[in-house]
């Protein structure tokens, strides 16, 4: 009888098999079989497509049909990239590519180039680049960006300051920025990146001035031998639609005065050297910040001083992240209790080196105290350089417990790049001991430690005090997987075997 159910089920199934076969097979003939959907497309869209494309892979697609092959000519947006152009090619030179590009579209596209990205880093020759530039930056273009690299540094064309379409500006590399003190003027522009070299002291002051709807600023400030001039680079961002700023001081950079304003800044990124010519104001809609004051020549508690005043500003920021160095100066400061209070900040970051300085605790500690609504507290452990201050007589001493206000608001606690030195596991147990509505503390191992240290890291840390119940302790010990598996064979056991 059961025999019997089972061949009826077999049977049943079959048929509907068979049934959904054949409705599948109907369906196949009522529809096109080769459809080609894109090329119904006008060439309108198609274009608008093309141009998110690298130049080559746009010339490529003329092999789909008649119908293609005009319109890799007629993109407004080209992508003229010497790494991919040059590889796809074999042997031909990079110029001699651009070259064939230029004269096809002279022949076939009447419309001027909506947009132009232009890489070129390798035996970059300046008067090819100034032939190129010079007739096709015209008035309509939108974005324009350029990393070249000539020797001597090439000084952009006029034509670049008076064209008043421009959205987005990319110009990285040997190139003198030097616009007109008068008659530029970029009412559209939104985002602007630059890392070039000033002809002037006022060069960059007078460009910002023209771009009254900035959103976007991205500035990488380094100096040039052949680009001397008197007196302070003058970084001056009064623009009351700026929403990111982007500031990263290079080693080498000359003298600089830096004057902010920005009422609708979101989010303030600032690295390097910090002058002691400056005005930070007007912050009310920040975000998010990350900020590392990097050492100086100057006297340390005067510097000291300078940082502390720098992130007055960044009182109402929500999110926070500051190097170990700029944490440690602040130390330094004739009132280091001064600090402004963040009575906003909900996650604070720490980034740099807790290991090689004896109280780099003390310094995080001052940071943590002036944040009474931090709920995320994070450490990335990133470089092991010698600190690069001095201690302060007094702080070598085991530091103090964390701050209290920890123990009713720190839910997360995420440390990157663990080591295990007895340091770490100082600061980690003294926060599962405070945190009392913690619930998660997340470790990630570094991945160069031998599967016995990871061990250990994992018992000792299951083994602190917890003041919050429902805490949990995540690991994440990365991958390294030839220290592993060498582990798992005893490769090491005769080197471990003297540190047990």
């Amino acid at each position: 009888m059961k025999q019997r159910q089972e061949e009826e089920e077999t049977e049943r199934e079959g048929i509907k098999r068979s049934n959904s076969l054949i409705c599948l097979s109907g369906a196949r003939q009522k529809s096109p079989t080769n459809a080609d959907i894109i090329s119904t497309l006008p060439d309108s869209l198609l274009l608008h497509i093309l141009s998110f494309l690298r130049t080559e892979d746009s010339v490529a697609t003329s092999i789909l049909s008649s119908r293609w092959r005009p319109l890799c000519n007629q993109v407004q947006v080209l992508n003229l990239d010497e790494f991919s152009l040059v590889k796809r090619s074999g042997c031909y030179k990079f110029e001699n590519i651009v070259s064939q590009i230029w004269y096809r579209r002279g022949i076939t596209n009447p419309y001027p180039l909506r947009g132009l990205r232009l890489c070129w880093v390798h035996n970059c020759r300046r008067c090819i680049v100034e032939a190129w530039l010079y007739f096709r930056i015209q008035c309509g273009m939108q974005e324009l960006s350029l990393h070249i690299e000539p020797n001597p540094s090439y000084e952009l064309p006029n034509s670049v300051f008076l064209c008043r379409t421009l959205v987005v500006l990319k110009l990285e590399g040997a190139i003198i920025f030097n616009p007109p003190r008068y008659g530029s003027e970029f009412p559209s522009l939104k985002l602007l990146k630059l890392k070039v070299f000033y002809a002037n002291e006022d060069s960059l002051s007078t460009f910002l001035a023209a771009c009254p709807v900035l959103q976007d600023l991205t500035l990488e400030i380094t100096h040039n031998d052949d680009v001397v001039f008197e007196g302070k680079l003058n970084i001056i961002v009064l623009i009351p639609t700026l929403k990111r700023f982007h500031c990263h001081i290079l080693f080498s950079t000359p003298p600089y005065k830096l004057k902010m304003n920005t009422p609708a800044l979101k989010y303030f990124f600032f690295k390097g050297r910090l002058t002691n010519d400056f005005v930070v104001e007007n912050m009310p809609s920040l975000v998010e910040s990350v900020i590392g004051v990097e050492e100086d020549d100057a006297s340390l508690e005067d510097y000291a001083n300078s940082a502390r005043d720098f992130i007055r500003p960044l009182h109402n920021v929500k999110s926070l992240e500051m190097s170990v160095d700029t944490a440690v100066l602040l130390l330094h400061a004739s009132e280091p209790d001064g600090i402004t209070l963040f009575h906003d900040l909900s996650s604070l970051k720490f980034c740099g080196d807790l290991i090689t300085c004896d109280y780099a605790w003390h310094a995080l500690r001052l940071l943590i105290g002036q944040a009474p609504k931090l709920q995320i507290l994070a450490f990335e452990l990133t470089e092991q350089f010698p600190c690069a201050y001095s201690p302060l007589e007094g702080f070598l001493e085991e530091p103090q417990d964390v701050p209290g206000w920890l123990s009713s608001h720190l839910t997360t606690c995420h440390y990157d790049g663990f080591l295990g030195f007895p340091v770490e596991m100082k600061l980690v147990s003294q926060i599962l001991k405070a945190a009392s509505v913690l619930k998660t503390m997340k470790i990630v191992i570094d991945s160069r430690l031998y599967s016995k240290e990871k061990l250990r890291i994992h018992e000792e840390l299951g083994n602190f005090q917890r003041s919050s119940h429902i805490c949990q302790i995540e690991f994440d010990e990365g991958h390294f997987e030839a220290f592993d598996i060498l582990d798992e064979l005893g490769a090491f056991d005769d080197l471990l075997e003297p540190a047990i």
